[in-house]
């Protein structure tokens, strides 16, 4: 999967990638967890599981890609 930023915004216990994301996502907040899917580049859904750090400025991940490889993810908050 490329770099690029995942712009996301929650309402409620919903979460849904914006416009100025690079990736469209979809998903629900459980306990410090986002749990939901992403649009691949060929227009298939892909699980997705991003836990939060306690001070919620940071995140690791995994993704399940079309071939069953578990990709891990990480990155930090941008307001």
């Amino acid at each position: 999967m490329g770099s690029g930023i995942w712009a996301i915004k929650q309402d409620g216990k919903t979460i849904k990638s914006t416009r100025e994301s690079a990736y469209e996502f979809t998903g629900k907040v459980q306990e410090n967890q986002l749990k939901g899917q992403f649009v691949g580049a060929v227009g298939h859904y892909y699980p997705l599981i991003i836990k939060m750090s306690p001070d919620k400025m940071s995140f690791i991940g995994t993704l399940d890609w079309a071939t069953s490889n578990i990709n891990f993810l990480k990155g930090k908050r941008i307001e």
